[in-house]
């Protein structure tokens, strides 16, 4: 069975270079060696563990561990069996109901040392799901799960860097080619979710003579209304038709501000009153 498993992840990384369809592939065949129905795979990123692939587990729970400190990989691993009891066993354990489960690190064994990855978490809701030689079996094929993590993740990166490479060439062919600067204010804004993890942004240019902030440019396209004025309240159907206070003088230069937002914890930006950017120009 070991065997057998070890071959389907092999075919899994030749057929799809994609981690995270290798972690699923991973922890599915895992969960189904040791017949356990809970699973987690965390890898190392940016100096922390984050929650990859996972299965059997409720929104609650993926919550509390999605990030971990590193060295929750040497807390979790178990070296064998665990049963689930006592005070020091977190709370949202409890409420997911797990009984017992085991935590197999994962190390490549590169030219240049071993490399630690990540970690494998199985689970089940019965305390007498792991037999020792399930524990066995999974330190065993350790190795080998951990080559395949290795593998997909430098996939993964060179997919991004040509990407990224791709986006930077037609982002510098694109500013060459616009001659004015909201087309560039596009142009950038639409090359950014390539280059960066983003989804939305916007760039805001500014009037010099008149101190007024526009909206130039937004990620995704259309989600801002492009006819209203940051820096004023919204005016009624009546104040709309009358034409504006302020126009923009002819030639007048605008500044460029951007605003680049992730998806996580974006909020609004708001942009500076009139009377604050006619302070900034004294």
């Amino acid at each position: 069975a070991e065997r057998r498993a070890g071959a389907r992840i092999i075919d899994a990384i030749l057929r799809s270079s994609d981690l995270d369809s290798v972690l699923r592939m991973i922890l599915r065949e895992a969960a189904t060696l040791v017949n356990v129905e809970i699973g987690g795979i965390h890898i190392l990123e940016g100096g922390r563990l984050m929650l990859r692939a996972c299965q059997g587990l409720s929104p609650e729970f993926r919550a509390a561990v999605l990030w971990q400190p590193p060295e929750a990989i040497d807390h979790w691993t178990t070296g064998g069996r665990v049963t689930v009891s006592g005070s020091e066993t977190p709370d949202y354990v409890h409420r997911e109901g797990i009984r017992s489960y085991v935590g197999i690190p994962l190390e490549a064994v590169l030219p240049g040392g071993a490399k630690r990855l990540g970690i494998l978490m199985l689970g089940s809701r019965r305390s007498d799901a792991f037999r020792e030689k399930d524990v066995s079996t999974l330190n065993a094929l350790a190795g080998q799960l951990a080559l395949a993590v290795e593998h997909a993740r430098l996939m993964e990166e060179l997919r991004v860097e040509a990407r990224v490479n791709a986006a930077l060439l037609e982002l510098e062919t694109a500013i060459n080619r616009e001659r004015t600067e909201a087309g560039i204010a596009k142009a950038i804004m639409r090359a950014t979710p390539r280059i960066a993890t983003v989804s939305m942004g916007v760039i805001l240019l500014r009037n010099e003579a008149t101190g007024e902030v526009e909206p130039a440019a937004f990620q995704p396209e259309g989600s801002v209304d492009t006819g209203e004025r940051l820096d004023r309240p919204r005016a009624s159907r009546r104040d709309r038709a009358s034409p504006p206070a302020a126009r923009r003088e002819p030639g007048a230069r605008r500044s460029p501000r951007a605003h680049i937002q992730s998806p996580r914890g974006a909020r609004r930006t708001r942009a500076p009153s009139m009377a604050a950017a006619a302070r900034s120009r004294t």
